[in-house]
């Protein structure tokens, strides 16, 4: 692992565990065993490095917005959906812990601020999937931003139950999930 790979994967994993604002660039590289300068050669601050951190999140919105493409079948599109947060949980956990928690920071924050692209970048795909869904499902119509919301809140929550183990995932839990997002409580 090249040195600029080894600093973004220490830093996933010290602000995943941390927060950004409790982690120093001395922290970072003490633990990547680095100095000073290295980081600030190939980030120029620790907002930089974490600007090059947050683009590794790009494959993950690319992957969310074709795999949830409406093409008339709106439960294999939100299959498609919530298929890839928790596969992005599973297999990028440090990174997903990272996006969850920032997403959730006082919006005055750095990290706050930082993640406000890729959040707005999800909700739009989910948007449009759900607005274009409502041509042929007319009760939707005029919910889409809602729709959005609720189904980027129910993927990070059962994304983050599943890797924190206290949700075994499947193909019948997904199931279940999207049934109830679908139908409602009173199905």
């Amino acid at each position: 692992m090249n040195t600029k790979s080894l600093l973004l994967q220490v830093a996933t994993e010290l602000f995943a565990s941390h927060g950004y604002d409790g982690i120093g660039v001395q922290q970072i590289v003490e633990r990547a065993g680095v100095s000073k300068p290295t980081l600030y050669h190939y980030f120029g601050s620790k907002e930089g490095l974490l600007a090059a951190l947050l683009e590794q999140l790009e494959p993950f919105i690319n992957d969310v917005q074709s795999r949830s493409l409406y093409q008339g079948d709106l439960p294999m599109s939100l299959k498609g959906a919530l298929s890839t947060f928790v596969e992005f949980a599973r297999d990028r956990e440090a990174l997903f812990r990272l996006f969850r928690s920032m997403s959730h920071m006082p919006r005055d924050t750095t990290s706050a601020r930082a993640i406000a692209p890729s959040v707005r970048k999800i909700l739009a795909v989910l948007e449009a999937l759900f607005a274009a869904a409502s041509i042929d499902h007319g009760n939707m119509q005029g919910k889409s931003r809602l729709l959005a919301i609720n189904f980027f809140s129910i993927c990070v929550t059962y994304s983050t139950l599943f890797v924190e183990g206290h949700v075994p995932w499947s193909e019948e839990m997904m199931h279940q999930v999207l049934h109830l997002f679908s139908h409602g409580i009173y199905s």
